[in-house]
């Protein structure tokens, strides 16, 4: 009886063992995964469950808003979102077209409403949501093209202006990258030369002396703060005065 009880005992320890060993490897597999694709898994989340309802819900509010003919327009992503760009310009009619998380080819999806306005200027920002993703430059300006193209046809007095992408700073989570950037913008000029359309270069403002986006102007080394808006405004004083 002893040996069958001690033999009992064996069993349930070789199992627990085993049970332990398995739920270890679980884990170690678990940690693995979230090392090599954690941050994919990241921004996949994001994207499904904040950044896309988010857009339908900014898309939508700006449908159902009136027609605000003779409006300037500023049109991009959470960059330009974060500006209260009427309250910089406060004689103006300006319309924040921005919204967070939106690429080239989200705006293009969603110009018509931006046109319906037939605005008197669209300052144009966007582009390193689509670097982040993965989305080469070259599909980026080709994306461009098709926007600059949609602008001079559906409203032709509308003045076009197409801003640098901005740089980044040194801890940015989700794959945003100052040498893309760089590559995007000297293509992005190339482009406006080609079409005729005015290019600011915002870039040499906001970069310190290592390219990277000044610690001032941030607090997330992405998004902008107030002064950086304040800096903004004095490099498009012209063109608004215009």
């Amino acid at each position: 009886m002893e040996i069958l009880a001690f033999n009992s005992n064996l069993d349930k320890m070789s199992g627990l063992l085993i049970t332990s060993l398995s739920i270890n490897l679980l884990v170690f597999c678990l940690l693995v995964l979230l090392l090599v694709f954690g941050k994919q898994l990241l921004k996949l989340l994001a994207h499904r469950y904040i950044l896309e309802p988010r857009h339908q819900q900014k898309r939508s509010m700006f449908e159902a808003c009136l027609n605000e003919s003779n409006s300037i327009i500023f049109l991009g992503d959470s960059i330009t979102e974060g500006g209260n760009w009427e309250e910089l310009w406060p004689e103006k009619n300006i319309l924040n077209r921005g919204i967070g998380g939106d690429t080239s080819e989200g705006v293009l999806n969603r110009i018509d409403e931006v046109l319906r306005h037939q605005p008197s200027k669209i300052f144009i920002c966007i582009g390193t949501n689509d670097l982040a993703k993965g989305t080469g430059s070259k599909q980026i300006i080709a994306n461009y093209k098709k926007i600059l193209d949609s602008i001079k046809s559906h409203s032709p007095a509308t003045k076009i202006y197409v801003q640098s992408v901005l740089p980044v700073g040194k801890c940015v989570l989700f794959g945003h990258d100052n040498t893309k950037i760089s590559v995007l913008n000297l293509r992005l000029r190339k482009l406006c030369i080609e079409e005729n359309v005015p290019f600011i270069d915002l870039h040499p403002l906001f970069a310190d002396a290592e390219g990277y986006l000044k610690k001032e102007f941030t607090n997330d080394q992405l998004h902008l703060l107030g002064t950086a808006y304040l800096a903004w405004k004095e490099i498009l004083s012209v063109e608004m005065a215009s």
